[in-house]
């Protein structure tokens, strides 16, 4: 359960190669599939840490290592699949955002894919489950910021951010507007955000 909480952790503030190496530890461990309600939460970050690590070339320096982190989000990403089929409500806004990454992976059309995590992240939101919108929010941003959408990415980032700080994770928000301090910055003033949920609340629509 540890390595599964700090590769978790990691995830969030963006140590990635800290938390593939929690990761590591974690699915060398015995499955624990069906063992507690926490078990779809460490799934969908195992499918989520496995993704980034095959995307990322310093850490999936080779064929094979490419092909093992594809393997374990496809499990992963299954697991959290089949919770959902078997009726875990908790689990639909989980495996919404594990197939709007799949179609950024497999580089489907930008209008599907903003699609895709668009209900991912209203699924969220109308379920409750704020740090999970927060997430979507943050990868979708991301997204359009390496397609080179700056507005998309403003607007979805700074949603990300918003949720992040009501939701009192204050480590990440002080991490994104490190890491996003370009497209951030601007964003210091509620005129600001108004514009941001207008450009939003089109998706719920």
């Amino acid at each position: 359960m540890h390595w599964f909480h700090s590769m978790i952790t990691n995830y969030y503030l963006d140590c990635l190669e800290v938390a593939v190496l929690r990761g590591e530890k974690a699915w060398a461990m015995k499955d624990i599939e069906g063992a507690n309600t926490y078990s779809c939460m460490q799934f969908f970050f195992s499918a989520l840490t496995a993704l980034e690590a095959y995307r990322t070339n310093t850490i999936t320096k080779t064929t094979t290592k490419k092909r093992k982190y594809r393997l374990v989000f496809r499990k992963y990403s299954q697991l959290v699949e089949k919770w959902f089929q078997r009726g875990s409500q908790n689990s639909e806004h989980l495996s919404l955002l594990l197939d709007a990454e799949t179609m950024v992976w497999q580089k489907k059309s930008t209008v599907d894919v903003k699609v895709a995590f668009d209900i991912s992240i209203v699924t969220a939101s109308r379920g409750g489950f704020q740090q999970d919108a927060a997430l979507a929010n943050e990868r979708a941003g991301v997204f359009f910021l390496h397609k080179n959408y700056p507005d998309w990415a403003f607007a979805y980032l700074t949603e990300a951010r918003e949720l992040y700080k009501s939701w009192g994770a204050l480590a990440k928000v002080r991490q994104m507007d490190h890491k996003y301090s370009l497209i951030l910055a601007p964003n210091n003033n509620d005129d600001n955000h108004h514009h941001n949920k207008n450009i939003l609340e089109e998706r719920a629509r």
